[in-house]
């Protein structure tokens, strides 16, 4: 009977089990660390023998380039397929920063064997590896890899993947997946700008054009007309004017106006002044600031009286940016923002004498005039 009431040590199953579970957790910690230790490794020498390539790598990209005979017998010597780990690192960096066609790493990669391989492990991996290699093939842009991307745009469902095979149709100058990329790419129920502005400036100020074109299409939503409107801008593409004031008049969205407007400040003429005028009005705070920008950008003093009038405007931000057209407009403006400075009125004098003291110490916020403030 005493050996069935005697207490049960609890106190030391729960210290063997804390015990247990620290030297689980330890021994993890050990071999992830263990791991990071041996890929580093593995990395530097991988760089290390990369670096040793280099020069008969750049030897024979240069022969190849002036024209010179090179047979795939000497490139495959140079490149067996025991270095195709170092081939593919040394064209990564190279092929990022490059801006013409690669043809000679191209011819290369070909002869060497290591452009077949590549597209045999695209076929055999998934997800992140395929998307890696994907990305592999878009840099080396053979069109011969066109209809490989066209399939995955089309049947694959990683993001990834998707990603990387618009990129190799943009650098492949593909303009007829266009609409296609754009509808697989961009989710408006997760917008990633980003990714669709990085797909678009990849196809180059030459298929400006093509852009114009697609711009006011009713199938390209909002957002991605917002994108397209960036890049057109930021090419300083002046035959977008007209598609941008006609997408402009047809859009309700204020995120989409902000952009249009941005853009037309940058390719319109004076010309494009009455067609922004209206939107001095926008219920968009947002807009409002951008109009006044580009009034002033387009028409210069003429527009001094709105950005007066915008000085009363309800929002801080539209006030702050109306102050600074005003001081942009020369000593007329100067003068009204001083009798601001030192009025009663609590909603213009803060922000009058804050731009004034800016543009005295050289402070102005130039920086942010084109930010893209919360609604």
């Amino acid at each position: 009977m005493r050996a069935w009431s005697s207490p049960v040590q609890t106190g030391s199953y729960v210290t063997d089990v804390v015990l247990c579970a620290f030297f689980i957790l330890f021994v993890f910690m050990v071999l992830v660390t263990a791991y990071a230790f041996l890929r580093r490794l593995r990395n530097n020498a991988l760089r290390d023998r990369m670096f040793a390539h280099t020069p008969a790598y750049y030897h024979l990209i240069q022969s190849i380039q002036a024209g010179q005979i090179v047979s795939d017998g000497e490139i495959q010597a140079e490149i067996p397929r025991s270095d195709f780990g170092v081939f593919e690192l040394y064209l990564r960096e190279r092929l990022v920063t490059t801006g013409t066609d690669p043809f000679a790493e191209r011819h290369m990669a070909n002869a060497c064997g290591f452009l077949p391989a590549v597209r045999k492990k695209v076929r055999r991996h998934r997800n992140w590896a395929k998307a890696a290699h994907l990305h592999m093939l878009a840099l080396l842009r053979d069109p011969a890899d066109l209809d490989l991307f066209l399939d995955v745009l089309e049947h694959d469902n990683h993001p990834s993947c998707i990603f990387a095979a618009a990129i190799g149709l943009a650098l492949g100058g593909h303009i007829a997946s266009l609409p296609r990329i754009v509808a697989r790419l961009y989710n408006p129920a997760t917008p990633n700008r980003d990714q669709l502005l990085l797909v678009l400036a990849a196809y180059g100020p030459g298929r400006a054009p093509d852009f114009v074109g697609f711009l006011p299409s009713p199938d390209l939503p909002d957002a991605a007309a917002g994108v397209l409107a960036d890049i057109l801008g930021s090419w300083n593409h002046a035959p977008a004017k007209n598609a941008l004031e006609l997408r402009l008049a047809s859009a309700s969205d204020g995120d989409l106006k902000s952009h249009l407007i941005a853009a037309l400040e940058i390719v319109g003429d004076r010309s494009t002044c009455g067609a922004l005028r209206p939107y001095l009005q926008d219920p968009d705070f947002r807009v409002r600031l951008k109009t006044i920008n580009a009034l002033e950008h387009l028409g210069g003093r003429e527009f001094l009286p709105e950005a007066r009038a915008l000085m009363d405007d309800p929002t801080p931000w539209v006030r702050r940016n109306a102050a600074e057209v005003l001081l942009r407009m020369g000593d007329e403006g100067r003068r009204i923002l001083e009798a601001m400075a030192v009025s009663s009125n609590d909603e213009q004098r803060p922000v009058a004498k804050l731009a004034l003291a800016e543009d005295r110490f050289g402070r102005i916020r130039g920086r942010f005039r084109h930010a893209q403030l919360p609604a």
